[in-house]
């Protein structure tokens, strides 16, 4: 064989293993963003809720896009485990931005955003609340932490019932936008 075609095959080879080297992750990207990956991912944030916050999550779908970290949960419906049928929080969509930090272990959010979204806080006339503890383990100190950049809430409505002193507490709309230096909090029209 000649020089030119020794590197002509050279040549070949390298372009079929750079062209398989580089379709291969776009293959798995692609995988991982089928619909039963996708389910399959939102069964497993639900079971992760549950076990480290006491938090039911119910949602109608998720959307995600790993390349930008990004997730999307629509139709979306948070109680505590104590109270599943009484969501604490609802939302039309809630968008996440995740840290890179997430991605290697640690628990941790970007920007959050909530659109549509209500809160509902519920006391019965025994005590109880529809919130989740402040505390996994159930015993008395510091709230579980959960880090977090930013959260954008652009319309919020607040709902309060107290049971106990017969109190109840509407407010219509609120726009929330919280920083790691600041945060807005104004009543809307």
């Amino acid at each position: 064989m000649t020089p030119i075609g020794v590197l002509m095959r050279r040549s070949r080879r390298w372009a079929v293993a750079l062209s398989v080297g580089l379709s291969l992750p776009m293959l798995l990207v692609a995988l991982l963003h089928t619909a039963p990956v996708r389910r399959a991912v939102l069964r497993q944030a639900i079971a992760t809720l549950d076990q480290r916050f006491a938090i039911v999550l119910r949602a109608d779908a998720l959307q995600y896009n790993i390349p930008a970290l990004r997730v999307t949960l629509v139709g979306v419906r948070i109680a505590a485990t104590q109270t599943p049928d009484s969501p604490f929080l609802q939302a039309g969509q809630i968008d996440i931005t995740l840290p890179w930090a997430a991605v290697f272990g640690r628990f941790a959010f970007g920007d959050v955003r909530l659109d549509d979204a209500r809160l509902a806080i519920v006391r019965q006339a025994d005590g109880t609340t529809n919130l989740p503890p402040s505390n996994r383990d159930d015993e008395p100190g510091e709230p579980t932490e959960i880090p977090l950049r930013r959260l954008v809430v652009p319309r919020l409505a607040i709902d309060v019932a107290d049971a106990v002193y017969d109190v109840s507490l509407a407010i219509p709309a609120l726009a929330l936008d919280v920083g790691p230096v600041d945060g807005t909090l104004r009543m809307l029209a």
